[in-house]
Formats: C-alpha cells, sequence, structure tokens
C-alpha cells in the first residue's frame, strides 16, 4: 500500500499492532523515515528514476542488555517504486538489545543501480 494513504496504513499498524502499548509505529514515524531517504538520496545526487527499489527498514527502540524478558518491538519496511513509498511489511518481532539501549532507527538500503548513479564528489 502507498505510504501516501494514511488510513490504510494506520489500520495496518492498528492490525499488526493489536494490544501493544510499547515499542510501537505510527504513521509520522514513517513518513519522518520516508522523509529523511530522500533527503539523503539527494545529497547523494542519485536521480530519482534510480531511486526505484531502494528500501527503509524501521526499526524499534533497542533495549538494554539488563532488560529481563523478550520484548517485542514493530518493525516496517518500505519501498520505492512507481514514484513513491510503498508500505511492503509491517510485523512485530523481539527488539534488538543494546549496551544500553538506543532510540529507534530508520535505515536505508540502496539498490545496485542507486550506487552506480552516486555522483562522485569534486575536491
Amino acid at each position: 500500500m502507498r505510504l501516501t494513504n494514511k488510513d490504510a496504513v494506520e489500520k495496518a499498524l492498528d492490525e499488526v499492532q493489536a494490544k501493544a502499548r510499547a515499542r510501537c509505529l505510527n504513521y509520522e514515524a514513517l513518513t519522518s523515515a520516508a522523509t529523511r531517504a530522500e533527503k539523503q538520496l539527494r545529497s547523494l545526487g542519485i536521480p530519482r528514476r534510480a531511486w526505484a527499489g531502494c528500501t527503509i527498514l524501521v526499526e524499534p527502540a533497542r533495549m538494554a542488555n539488563s532488560y529481563r524478558g523478550v520484548p517485542l518491538g514493530t518493525y516496517a519496511e518500505l519501498e520505492f517504486r512507481n514514484g513513491s513509498w510503498h508500505v511492503v511489511k509491517l510485523f512485530r518481532d523481539a527488539a534488538k538489545r543494546w549496551p544500553h539501549g538506543a532510540p529507534g532507527r530508520s535505515v536505508l538500503v540502496l539498490t545496485d543501480a542507486a550506487k552506480a548513479a552516486i555522483k562522485p564528489l569534486m575536491l
């Protein structure tokens, strides 16, 4: 589903997160990740036509190693296709661990075509 379809995205998030109250994602977190990714792609000088297939992995906050139990968090995967970002996957899984905990993050994964289109810096 397209990320611009707010109602459908929020409905899917509600279904995935059901009764969860911690380490949840919302629509604003997904749109913010897409905006940051577009800014990164532009700063690398990659033309928009080469963005096709690039993905964003949105992860929940990571828990401290001292936390007992298995904390669950909501993960999302967004993909750029047909000129816009699409929500490909939404799921809950065990949140990652970090020595003192860490905030959630989004990771931009480039395709080979996008990597080839990066403009070199002129010094």
